[in-house]
């Protein structure tokens, strides 16, 4: 993938998102990824581009990277990615409500974190309202600040979000 030899678009995505899952199961390689993805993209690639799913952004692309971390339970290397997508673009709303629910859930509460969670997941619920995962991670932190009816129903309407297929993380939150 990094060599001069030109390849499709195609194969090039395709051989980026082995090297992202063997970078993120390795462990420790975020930068490393980080680095591939920019080589890529600037060969005109989005790996995360696809029939139903545009990328145009780096954040939105970083964001996705990050996803890829958290499915190998690699969380260091998911929140220095989510931190680079929000580096690029700081107001990118899925970046900083995945940052922020895995600081709620990981972090050990101090005023200052909690502080910052919440503005980090308001500031994502005022930008994507209606998102389910964003609902959940705004319904579950209410849960967590003992305003337990604003959080039935944030994590209601993040159930209903879900339509056909609600997150298991929101119906576990829910009960």
């Amino acid at each position: 993938v990094r060599s001069e030899v030109r390849m499709s678009a195609a194969v090039s995505a395709k051989l980026a998102m082995a090297c992202f899952a063997l970078d993120a199961a390795a462990g420790g390689r975020a930068a490393k990824s980080m680095a591939l993805l920019d080589l890529v993209r600037s060969r005109g690639t989005r790996p995360f581009a696809g029939r139903q799913r545009v990328v145009e952004r780096d954040s939105d692309e970083l964001y996705l990277l990050a996803g890829v971390y958290s499915l190998v339970d690699d969380w260091k290397g998911n929140r220095e990615i989510l931190a680079e997508s929000l580096a690029r673009d700081p107001k990118h709303a899925m970046s900083m409500n995945n940052l922020a629910w895995d600081r709620l859930e990981r972090d050990p509460e101090t005023p200052e974190g909690i502080a910052e969670i919440t503005r980090m997941i308001e500031a994502a619920h005022a930008a994507l309202p209606a998102d389910a995962s964003i609902l959940d991670s705004i319904g579950w932190l209410r849960y967590k600040q003992g305003a337990f009816a604003e959080a039935v129903d944030l994590l209601g309407k993040a159930i209903t979000a879900g339509g056909d297929d609600p997150s298991l993380e929101a119906l576990d939150h829910f009960g």
